[in-house]
């Protein structure tokens, strides 16, 4: 250890030079050639609970957690599916917003790391993203949260669709039952008049078995009708109120801006990172081999290690001048 110590600070500006003043001259060059900047936005979120609709049916929202670490865990997951970055993607070629193909391809591959989502109070989500050109960062941003917004319409849509079809067959099902069961228990009055006679005050024990189990039959199918008629009612408002619904839960309360030139987050972290990462490790990997190729003893372990020959005592070094007495 004592001999790359050495070795370093006998070589100390050369080693200055590759593993400081060479990364910082590069950072500099990297930060003109690959200029970042950033846009935040604000979502306010508030429960679909408060607007009369059921959360669970509408967002699939945990209800344990608050309204904006619900829209920030959905917002997270979709943004990073393959599917929604297409969207993302389709809707920014449409609009030109590219000045060059190099410019696209490093927005849209640093997509999915640079756009960040941060829950900054109950109803409060904030939203950031990292890209070439700060006006871009803008478009990028406000159309990451109009696809977002028609993602959640078509697949509450698709949800309530299912739901609607699921709940329809059901229907007709229990109509269908209801229909046979009403048959029988009308085939068994005709073939037992008195039944039909009997007074209202008469007890179900008093009453035939077969007619009790009949008519308890028709009243579950009936029960089993209108539960499932508002299922079927609720399916069919959460497709047509699902836009309406997204626009009011969720509102942008500070529109996409772009943030001042010079903040830190707005360098180029990556670049940066293989400049000084590999200047230094060039650093460290010439000190390691001059080091390899330096036999000289730095101590006096080294001699007895060379030539297995205990060192009896050891001479200081003697200043220029000084005299032998």
């Amino acid at each position: 250890m004592t001999k790359y110590l050495d070795i370093l600070f006998h070589h100390l500006i050369g080693f200055a030079l590759i593993m400081l003043v060479l990364p910082a001259g590069l950072s500099v060059l990297f930060i003109m050639l690959f200029p970042t900047a950033q846009a935040g936005g604000s979502l306010w979120v508030t429960d679909p609970a408060y607007l009369g609709v059921a959360a669970t049916q509408t967002s699939n929202w945990n209800q344990y957690l608050t309204p904006a670490q619900n829209a920030s865990d959905i917002m997270t997951q979709i943004v990073a599916t393959e599917a929604f970055q297409k969207q993302v993607i389709a809707k920014l070629d449409s609009s030109n917003v590219w000045r060059s193909s190099q410019e696209r391809s490093d927005t849209l591959s640093a997509f999915p790391t640079s756009m960040k989502v941060t829950v900054t109070g109950s109803h409060l989500v904030t939203l950031t993203i990292t890209c070439p050109r700060a006006d871009l960062c803008v478009q990028v941003l406000q159309t990451t949260i109009s696809v977002y917004k028609d993602t959640l319409d078509q697949q509450q849509q698709q949800q309530a669709k299912a739901a609607s079809g699921f709940y329809t067959a059901q229907l007709q099902q229990a109509q269908l039952a209801l229909g046979n069961d009403q048959t029988a228990l009308d085939a068994y009055l005709l073939r037992n008049p008195s039944v039909r006679l009997a007074p209202p005050s008469t007890k179900t024990t008093d009453l035939p078995s077969e007619y009790v189990q009949l008519s308890q039959r028709v009243t579950a199918d009936q029960g089993t009708i209108q539960t499932l008629q508002s299922k079927l009612g609720d399916a069919s408002f959460n497709s047509s109120a699902a836009n309406e619904v997204n626009n009011s839960a969720i509102r942008i309360v500070d529109k996409p801006t772009a943030f001042p030139s010079g903040l830190l987050s707005s360098l180029p972290k990556k670049q940066l990172a293989i400049a000084w990462g590999g200047c230094l490790g060039l650093g460290l990997g010439i000190l390691l081999l001059l080091g390899w190729l330096d036999r000289s003893a730095g101590e006096p372990r080294d001699l007895e290690k060379a030539l297995n020959v205990a060192v009896v005592a050891k001479i200081p070094l003697m200043k220029s001048g000084t005299r032998l007495q």
